[in-house]
């Protein structure tokens, strides 16, 4: 006689759909992982600023009876989407501007050498262009780099420091390009030229400046 019990057909039909369940919850729960260290990163793309089309009238300032005029504008890397950039500015205590000088005199000027930008207190140190791009470029791999991780850690946030390494780098290309095109020290206004572009100042943003004519 056989004393062992043999399942029905409907349980049997109850468990192979208990096990599909568990797994198509198994396979979502890691889709979403995937997504989330795939598809998610904390670096972000660069948005150029286009100096030449910003406003900058309203913080015009006139210099030598008039016959020169500098205007200036703090925000415009958060204005143009650069969002991360920005918060190196914050970090650092930097400020990038956008700057036009407008030159109506008879003379050739020379920046930063006839225009100096002062605070309220003292005479603003301009950072040369390098410095500037070493202060707001993201560094988010470099930081990260330097955090402890167990090598379980290391293996879970690989596929998300490759994503960032490869936007970083891209954005921060962007960023640079910017600057060489735009940066506005060092260079010559000759008379009847306006010039606008990109400057970054050792001073946090909405500090009053004023700007000296020093011919």
């Amino acid at each position: 006689m056989n004393n062992y019990l043999t399942p029905s057909p409907l349980g049997h039909d109850k468990l192979i759909q208990s096990a599909f369940s568990i797994m198509n919850q198994l396979i979502k729960y890691c889709s979403f992982l995937l997504f989330a260290f795939w598809g998610i990163s904390c670096a972000s793309n660069y948005h150029f600023i286009k100096p030449q089309l910003l406003e900058l009238t309203n913080s015009s300032e006139k210099l030598d009876n008039g016959k020169v005029k500098v205007g200036a504008r703090y925000h415009v890397l958060k204005e143009a989407g650069n969002g991360r950039y920005a918060k190196q500015e914050e970090r650092y205590g930097v400020s990038l501007i956008a700057i036009k000088i407008e030159n109506n005199s008879t003379d050739t000027l020379y920046f930063p050498g006839n225009l100096s930008v002062i605070s309220p207190i003292t005479a603003l140190y301009m950072l040369e262009m390098e410095e500037a791009y070493e202060a707001i470029r993201q560094d988010i791999v470099e930081r990260s780099e330097g955090q402890e991780r167990t090598f379980g850690e290391f293996l879970l946030h690989l596929p998300r420091s490759v994503t960032n390494l490869i936007l970083q780098t891209k954005a921060n290309k962007r960023f640079r390009e910017e600057l060489d095109e735009y940066y506005l020290l060092h260079c010559y206004i000759e008379p009847g030229v306006s010039m606008i572009g990109l400057l970054g100042v050792d001073v946090k943003k909405d500090t009053p400046l004023k700007f000296v004519l020093d011919k």
